[in-house]
């Protein structure tokens, strides 16, 4: 048997919700900007880690490839697709540069080479 419910919890027949529209997208709003202020800040802290290591990788690499030049760039690049990720540059004249060494997407030690065969 089941025992009748108590009169308060018998479902109202009141028209209005608990919360008003307005009140929810606030607090939606501030849900989404607090989840934000938790996630940038690790966000921020693994760019710039991921930055130190590439140019750590790339002044490597110029070490190895050309130990004359007088300078180094590591940046990402998004193009082209198949070979997306860190890219390592060094200055060969006026607004050139050449290509040492490609880092991969997350940045680490390169894979140093002989450029020649002898």
């Amino acid at each position: 048997m089941s025992d009748p419910l108590p009169e308060e919890l018998w479902p109202e027949d009141d028209p209005q919700p608990l919360r008003s529209n307005r009140r929810m997208r606030i607090l939606r709003t501030v849900a989404l900007v607090g989840l934000g202020l938790l996630v940038l800040p690790s966000l921020i802290g693994t760019i710039g880690q991921a930055n130190r290591s590439a140019a750590y990788a790339c002044e490597l690499a110029r070490q190895y490839y050309a130990p004359n030049a007088p300078g180094v760039d590591a940046r990402f690049e998004l193009l082209p697709l198949s070979a997306a990720g860190w890219q390592c540059y060094v200055p060969v004249g006026a607004n050139q540069e050449l290509l040492i060494a490609t880092l991969g997407p997350i940045p680490g030690v390169p894979n140093l080479r002989p450029v020649s065969g002898t």
